[in-house]
């Protein structure tokens, strides 16, 4: 009885074998598909390093021909900003601050002329100057640690308002 359901189901010797053989190119064609899709995965890595790759170099060769022209504006003297009484509105209003109108002339030359020096002295060559983080040289004037054990503890207690065996006496703080 339970052979004859097995059959009818398609699950006997040849149902068995037809199924077998299904799961077996069913194996086949997911093992093909995955391999299609590593292969997908692999060209699109390739292919987005290469996106990330060109991204860069445009980068640095923006940067680079930003830094020509600062280098070419700093050659010919121009002021790379300029400063006007807008501005100093506009700083002042993010500021929170009140400044009077009589005032901005004065602040907008102030800055100007800071900014005037500060293009001075971009225009120095220093590409042979080493870095400084101070500009005086300043050296370490602390004394090394010395551990030094004196048995000073009669000099050291001098200095107690109380003592008691050696020890200083101090008020109970827990109780």
């Amino acid at each position: 009885m339970e052979s004859s359901m097995i059959k009818g189901r398609g699950l006997g010797r040849k149902g068995c074998r037809t199924a077998r053989d299904r799961f077996r190119k069913l194996l086949e064609v997911a093992t093909k598909e995955l391999k299609k899709i590593k292969s997908k995965r692999i060209k699109d890595r390739r292919k987005n390093q290469k996106v990330i790759n060109k991204s860069k170099k445009a980068a640095k060769e923006g940067a680079r021909k930003k830094q020509e022209k600062k280098d070419i504006n700093r050659k010919k003297g121009r002021q790379s900003m300029k400063i006007t009484e807008e501005t100093i509105q506009y700083v002042a209003a993010l500021a929170k601050l009140t400044i009077p109108d009589e005032k901005k002339g004065q602040i907008a030359e102030e800055l100007n002329n800071i900014l005037g020096y500060m293009e001075t002295m971009n225009q120095l060559d220093t590409k042979g100057v080493e870095p400084m983080s101070h500009v005086l040289p300043v050296k370490n004037v602390f004394r090394e640690d010395e551990v030094v054990n004196k048995n000073e503890r009669e000099q050291l207690l001098k200095n107690a308002p109380k003592q008691k065996d050696g020890s200083f006496v101090v008020p109970k703080t827990v109780e």
